[in-house]
């Protein structure tokens, strides 16, 4: 199965660190769903300053997300990501 578009929910450091994660290594558009207050227009202003998301580390990538944004339109149909804070990790 081919991956034509990836959809990352949430506007935190994960959903933010994965859109160029996901990117460089799927290879395919990847959207942001950012649906609390002004998080979309806040990462889709500091993406077009920035030219894209970059990360560093481990995974050496820099990527724009095709469309950021608040609106439901934007929630993925098949497959989504979904980064959880850390306190999500506890058992």
């Amino acid at each position: 199965m081919q991956v034509r578009k990836i959809t990352v929910c949430g506007g935190g450091n994960g959903a933010q660190a994965l859109v160029p994660i996901a990117a460089h290594n799927v290879g395919c558009p990847v959207d942001l769903y950012a649906p609390h207050a002004d998080e979309a227009e806040r990462i889709r202003a500091g993406s077009a300053d920035h030219g894209g998301i970059e990360v560093t580390g481990a995974v050496q990538a820099k990527a724009r997300p095709r469309r950021t944004s608040a609106n439901r339109a934007c929630q993925p149909r098949v497959l989504g990501a979904y980064p959880a804070p850390p306190v999500r990790h506890a058992p």
